[in-house]
């Protein structure tokens, strides 16, 4: 990869991703940027590796990441851990692609093995959109209630909102939060007032 030290923005998107060294050595060639969106458009699950600490990158600026298509969670608390200065997270989650059923109740969610610094300091907004309540996702939610400090806003975009979503989001709503500031908004057509 050619230098990149003045890029702010980067976007990239994959349709075969395999997570190995090439996917960690585009990972630091970005690392200088301040936002960071990819996405995976693959039609075949796989499961996303947990790289070693040392062997991630640090993105000192980044302060909006955009993960789309991402079937499991283990990749968010590696970026969390290393974007020190993260202020926007957006998640939009899949559709549409091929894994067993049974993959719904199974949790990938790995809770990092300290608060992160972003959650204590910088992190204002969550997004997640495509929303269907998965395990992982459920985990997810409630850590980063509990530990964010300074979030401001949290959206979830329901993929489809019936009655066992609206149970959801009163639970949601009764999880206590670690900043005082914190609006939970839930968008899609049952959404609760």
């Amino acid at each position: 990869m050619e230098n990149v030290s003045s890029l702010v923005e980067a976007s990239v998107s994959f349709n075969n991703l395999s997570f190995d060294y090439r996917w960690l050595e585009l990972l630091k060639g970005l690392n200088g940027v301040k936002s960071f969106s990819a996405e995976d458009k693959s039609l075949l699950y796989m499961k996303t590796p947990i790289f070693s600490r040392s062997s991630w990158p640090i993105f000192p600026n980044l302060k909006r990441l955009e993960l789309k298509g991402f079937r499991d969670s283990g990749l968010i608390p590696q970026f969390l851990e290393s974007c020190p200065k993260l202020k926007h997270l957006c998640i939009e989650k899949v559709e549409g692609r091929l894994c067993k059923r049974e993959n719904l109740l199974e949790s990938s969610w790995i809770e990092p093995r300290f608060v992160p610094a972003c959650m204590v300091t910088n992190l204002t907004t969550i997004e997640l959109s495509k929303f269907i309540g998965r395990i992982c996702d459920v985990q997810f939610l409630e850590y980063m209630l509990r530990n964010a400090e300074v979030l401001e806003s949290l959206k979830i975009a329901w993929e489809n909102l019936c009655l066992e979503e609206a149970m959801f989001c009163e639970w949601l709503l009764a999880v206590p939060r670690a900043s005082r500031h914190c609006e939970i908004h839930f968008l899609g057509s049952g959404s609760p007032k």
